[in-house]
């Protein structure tokens, strides 16, 4: 595999001043950045090799590089594949706490049914919207079998939390309620599955220092091209405050990692922070 030796030798569209507004960022702005680093890595992780890995290049070769020319604009102009990138006031209606909605759980149906298809999940998580459509049109015992699984909502090709709905009484007191959903959430994370990984510092304010974004850009155009960047290199080469390898390893390449693996927690947040903004800060995040 060929490699990289120098900093001089990385490819001429990487630039640290393309990044440099990156300390003005909240949870909106990375949330939106991030999601399409996911996105990206997991097109061409999931299509490695073969004639799958040679489409997804095909299909992400356009965008990569308007995405590099512009590594802090969610959406270069011309560009359909991410379309589904949330605006800021859409991540402003996706709160932690909300009414669930018919569309919800349409999307949910569909979600599930094909994610059965592809044997992503289990087939009765597909299967019970039949059942929720047609009452009696199951057996009993099959009907037994869906009848206490949890209502969550989750996109099975990504690995994250689900989100659970819970059925809230509004006849009951506030006090009752706050109570009674206290002793709920104790007990749905008692029995969150073991092996969860620790939640993260979300402390996105130093993630501009770290170089969190080129360290990114360049761990996709290292995959993308087959192109070996060492430690040392990729640490002198994504911030001004080279910290070296070994801070890279034990801090920037976890944190990347992490992130990668579940934006739930930062999408939380920008849905929070979102909706505080005024409709003139919303407005310069809209792509």
């Amino acid at each position: 595999m060929a490699k990289i030796d120098r900093v001089e030798d990385l490819p001429e569209w990487f630039d640290l001043e393309k990044y440099q507004e990156c300390d003005k960022f909240g949870a909106v702005e990375w949330y939106r950045l991030l999601s399409i680093r996911r996105d990206i890595l997991a097109t061409l992780t999931n299509g490695a090799s073969g004639m799958l890995g040679s489409a997804a290049l095909l299909l992400l070769g356009p965008y990569l590089e308007k995405q590099r020319n512009f590594p802090l604009d969610p959406m270069p102009d011309g560009c359909k594949f991410w379309e589904h990138v949330p605006s800021a006031s859409a991540l402003a209606s996706h709160q932690p706490v909300r009414t669930l909605t018919t569309s919800e759980l349409i999307l949910q149906s569909y979600l599930d049914q094909d994610a059965a298809e592809d044997g992503i999940c289990e087939a009765l998580l597909g299967a019970r919207w039949e059942l929720i459509a047609a009452p009696g049109s199951w057996a009993a015992t099959h009907e037994a079998l869906v009848a206490d699984i949890p209502l969550e909502f989750r996109d099975h090709y990504l690995d994250e939390k689900p989100t659970t709905a819970v059925l809230v009484d509004l006849n009951s007191p506030d006090t009752v309620l706050l109570e009674r959903f206290a002793a709920w959430l104790k007990d749905a994370r008692a029995r969150q599955p073991a092996g969860v990984p620790k939640r993260i510092k979300l402390l996105y304010n130093r993630w501009a220092r770290y170089g969190l974004l080129s360290y990114l850009d360049l761990l996709i155009w290292s995959i993308e091209t087959g192109i070996h960047i060492p430690d040392r290199v990729m640490s002198a080469a994504i911030s001004r405050h080279d910290a070296g390898e070994a801070n890279l390893r034990k801090t920037i390449a976890p944190l990347a990692a992490e992130l990668m693996r579940d934006l739930s927690e930062l999408q939380a947040l920008a849905a929070v922070e979102a909706a505080a903004r005024t409709p003139a800060g919303e407005e310069t995040l809209e792509s």
